[in-house]
């Protein structure tokens, strides 16, 4: 459990976050501090597993404002979805 009594994260807990969340497209797209806001996480393990779904093209990352936003991209929607059927 973390420090909000939550079990453990991995890559693949945060693509699902990601989905409930609706960060589903650019508009919607949340930082890696918002995520670990929300999962109680730190930061850095945020941004890891972010890194590890960039690799494998499930999320995107938009730059701007000096700020970096991670949301689904089609390919981590349908991995998503994958996991629901």
């Amino acid at each position: 459990m973390n420090a909000f009594g939550r079990a453990p994260v991995d890559e693949m807990s945060l693509l699902g976050w990601l989905h409930n969340l609706g960060a589903t497209d650019e508009e919607r797209a949340l930082t890696a501090g918002e995520l670990a806001e929300r999962m109680g996480l730190d930061p850095q393990d945020a941004w890891n597993y972010l890194e590890k779904l960039i690799e494998l093209e499930y999320i995107s990352a938009l730059r701007e404002d000096g700020d970096t936003r991670f949301y689904l991209n089609p390919q981590g929607i349908l991995r998503v979805a994958r996991t629901y059927t």
